[in-house]
């Protein structure tokens, strides 16, 4: 629930994923985001993301944005629930898209915080391999090789024991390979993605 008064009111990923890296978005819920720009969920000027497994809804003005005067952005979606369906960059970038689901995810009770899915939800069992689209995936069970963790109110070196309190700590200490793994809360920062 973050509101911007520009572009981007879950994320704005600018200049990231260059010489030929991605910065990749999985299994991540945005909700009830708006922005006085575009992109309430997600707003990209010239970046390079991947969007898989995730859902997009009920953010204002629309789902996602992309910059309209300078560079270029490309977006690979697999897997998601987006409200809108895939969005058009027009001449300002590129969008690849498979999977993408535009009916309700059917949240178990969003105005309240929980974002589990009721059981006659199409994001249960319809992303990658199987798994469930959104945050809360596979029972709440993630299964990861180099995971960093952060979770609000924690103070800690990114570990599963001691996450990250924030997502730029997470970031700071990621390296080629890393999975962030965000626990559910409200983050407000700007992020900055090298």
């Amino acid at each position: 629930n973050n509101d911007n008064n520009d572009r981007g009111g879950g994320i704005y990923i600018r200049e990231s994923g260059s010489q030929g890296n991605r910065v990749s978005l999985d299994h991540i819920t945005f909700h009830n985001n708006s922005s006085n720009g575009s992109g309430g969920a997600i707003y990209l000027r010239e970046s390079n993301v991947s969007l898989t497994n995730s859902i997009l809804w009920a953010n204002n003005p629309d789902e996602i944005g992309f910059h309209a005067t300078s560079g270029y952005s490309n977006l690979v979606i697999a897997n998601c629930i987006i409200e809108g369906g895939t969005p058009n960059p027009g001449s300002d970038g590129e969008v690849e898209a498979e999977q993408v689901f535009t009916v309700d995810p059917l949240f178990t009770d969003p105005e309240n915080g929980d974002f589990s899915l009721d059981v006659n939800s199409i994001a249960i069992g319809s992303g990658a391999d199987g798994f469930d689209i959104g945050y809360l995936f596979n029972n709440g069970s993630i299964e990861c090789g180099n995971c960093i963790y952060v979770e609000i109110g924690s103070d800690g070196n990114g570990s599963h024991a001691n996450p990250f309190g924030s997502i730029q700590s997470a970031i700071d200490n990621a390296v080629d390979g890393d999975t962030i793994l965000v626990l559910p809360g409200d983050y407000i920062e700007n992020l900055n993605i090298d």
